[in-house]
C-alpha cells in the first residue's frame, strides 16, 4: 500500500473548502488546524458547516 503525502496546511485548508467547511476569517483557519485536529474539528461542527 502507497503512502499518503501530507498536506500542507494551506492545501488542507482548500480541501475542507471544497469539502463546504466554512471559516468566518481564513487567515486564522492555519493556526487551528495546526493546532486542533481536523477529526477534532470535524466532531466540534458535525454535519453542519463549522465556522472558524
Amino acid at each position: 500500500m502507497p503512502e499518503k503525502i501530507p498536506l500542507k496546511i494551506q492545501d488542507q485548508l482548500s480541501l475542507l473548502q471544497q469539502r463546504n467547511m466554512a471559516f468566518q476569517d481564513i487567515t486564522v483557519a492555519p493556526h487551528f488546524l495546526a493546532n486542533i485536529s481536523y477529526y477534532k474539528l470535524k466532531r466540534i461542527g458535525g454535519k453542519s458547516k463549522l465556522i472558524l
